[in-house]
């Protein structure tokens, strides 16, 4: 109809365009410029690390330069014996998450993700009416105390936390 203007990008072209529109109407000239810059979209660094938990570990690429907007490879999280992996936080617009594998996906920041851990804890509560329960919390407490030692040996290593209260 002429009077759309359609600018098409270009893959690396960069830099700085003067248009100039040119209207007529009813024997009026009217003349406009405008100038259209394209600037290079920055790559980022996305720095992978754990917490510092003495024999953790990271699968995977731990440093990562990312262009704007992509994604990055999958890094892993590997918690020593008598631990447990807990979740990563990271810097900038980063969302805390315990998916482990990580892939971070849109990167548009520099990142610097911490895989974070914990040391495993089995609490044992003589009120409880079993086994059953995981320990991993006061409601989820075992009854024995043996099953609770089994539970942190089977883990590898940690604690077990002993609520007051008659045990036989």
């Amino acid at each position: 109809d002429g009077n759309t203007l359609t600018l098409d990008y270009q893959d690396d072209q960069l830099g700085a365009a003067t248009i100039t529109i040119r209207a007529t109407s009813n024997g009026k000239i009217v003349d406009d410029s405008f100038t259209v810059t394209v600037n290079e979209l920055p790559d980022y660094t996305v720095t992978f690390q754990t917490d510092g938990t003495d024999g953790a570990t990271l699968a995977g690429t731990t440093n990562q330069t990312i262009e704007h907007g992509d994604d990055c490879a999958a890094v892993t999280a590997n918690e020593p014996a008598g631990y447990s992996f807990v979740n990563w936080t990271g810097t900038g617009d980063f969302e805390t998450t315990a998916d482990n594998p990580l892939t971070v996906t849109g990167v548009t920041s520099d990142l610097t993700i911490t895989a974070n851990y914990r040391v495993v804890v089995v609490r044992v509560d003589a009120a409880q009416t079993d086994n059953s329960g995981s320990g991993d919390s006061w409601a989820t407490a075992k009854r024995d105390v043996q099953a609770a030692i089994a539970a942190v040996v089977s883990a590898g290593g940690g604690e077990v936390w002993v609520k007051a209260g008659a045990y036989y």
